[in-house]
């Protein structure tokens, strides 16, 4: 190819590159042999710095050149490249990896068990704020519950929530109260076992209820469970918005 295209000057500089590119390779294969690049590196100077010490004649090879032994010595302080690795080494990456690994699994579960302790820690706090608001409604639960008791079905219609007013007439309640409370005798015992605020029920609009459960013992009925659905009305009161019996 030199001969063919002696002309053009990219295969004059070619042909140079390649043999620079063979030294630095040459160099490369000799340190990773020795596995020691510093003590190759002081050879090749002191080699160089004797053969430039000779007869002129000697000083046409391109490693005595000072500037093509900087070179070649700043190609392998620069270590491009690097001898095979030995066992330590190996398993030397090895552990590091193992540990590095490991590190990152444990960042990574912290970074799952974080939004999960959040949204406990928010569950709480959302529960914490309505504490007051479920103990004012059930306040307002047993009063309505108290009317009823003593069988004033028509206060107990007055005293409830707007919303049950226009869905339930005072008849219908009295009525209602008539038929499935009276039968049930007098109040021997009640009990809350559960009450929960929210914010949307099932067939209601949207509003601030809370649902009460209340275990009972009437003269007729020893075992019964009444559930009162008390809402924060128009006017910010809380008053009773449902009531069942079973």
């Amino acid at each position: 190819m030199s001969v063919a295209l002696w002309f053009h000057p990219l295969v004059w500089r070619t042909r140079s590159a390649h043999a620079s590119t063979c030294e630095q390779v040459s160099d490369a294969v000799a340190a990773a042999f020795l596995d020691n690049t510093e003590a190759y590196s002081r050879t090749l100077a002191r080699v160089a710095i004797n053969m430039f010490a000779r007869p002129p004649a000697l000083c046409g090879i391109p490693m005595a050149r000072v500037s093509e032994l900087s070179r070649r010595l700043t190609f392998l302080k620069r270590r491009v490249f690097s001898a095979p690795p030995s066992r330590r080494r190996i398993a030397v990456f090895a552990l590091m990896s193992i540990l590095g690994i490991a590190l990152l699994s444990s960042l990574n579960f912290a970074c799952r068990e974080a939004p999960e302790k959040s949204t406990e820690s928010e569950k709480k706090t959302i529960s914490n704020e309505h504490i007051e608001d479920e103990q004012t409604a059930q306040k307002a639960a047993d009063s309505w519950l108290n009317l009823v008791d003593s069988g004033k079905y028509d206060e107990s219609w007055n005293e409830a929530a707007g919303f049950f007013k226009r869905v339930v007439t005072k008849e219908s309640l009295h009525q209602s109260l008539n038929n499935v409370r009276k039968p049930l005798g007098k109040l021997i015992s009640r009990n809350v076992i559960a009450k929960k605020y929210a914010t949307s029920l099932p067939g209601v609009p949207d509003g601030e209820y809370v649902v009460i459960q209340y275990k009972t013992s009437f003269e007729n009925k020893k075992q019964a469970i009444e559930t009162v659905t008390p809402m924060k009305d128009e006017d910010g009161q809380w008053r009773v918005s449902g009531y069942y019996i079973r």
